[in-house]
């Protein structure tokens, strides 16, 4: 039987602390990135910036940045996913696609490419992914 939990599979974790938005409900698992004023948040579908994978079940606190969560930063770590949008094939791997939400991925979208496939579960529609950088530029 394959294994279809969720989350971290493999690779060397790098986990930093992270300021959390007070708005914010940020689930360990979660595809996390800064806010305009640099505070973590839960990606949400297309958000193109992802800086890492939350570590901590974390909820903002009374202000921005009262409360701190763990996030893996790593380049190098693999994550099983789940398919949001769109159906798996055998020929994305490799390819480069879009975040569908914190914890799942758009195999219809490459406007932001910020995962990578690596690995594929065609029948059960899960992806073992990675995060490739793609921050902004600080001017």
């Amino acid at each position: 039987m394959p294994n279809l939990n969720l989350g971290y599979v493999s690779g060397a974790r790098q986990i930093l602390p992270y300021k959390v938005n007070a708005s914010s409900v940020v689930v360990a698992g979660d595809f996390v990135y800064l806010d305009s004023d640099g505070f973590l948040r839960p990606c949400a579908a297309g958000e193109n910036d992802p800086i890492g994978v939350a570590f901590d079940t974390i909820t903002g606190g009374a202000a921005d940045g009262d409360v701190v969560c763990s996030v893996d930063v790593s380049p190098v770590t693999l994550y099983r996913v789940t398919i949001g949008t769109g159906t798996l094939t055998q020929a994305m791997i490799g390819k480069l696609c879009d975040l569908a939400g914190p914890t799942s991925i758009d195999v219809t979208a490459s406007t932001d490419d910020c995962v990578q496939i690596v690995q594929v579960d065609t029948v059960n529609q899960y992806a073992i992914v990675r995060l490739i950088g793609s921050p902004a530029g600080v001017a």
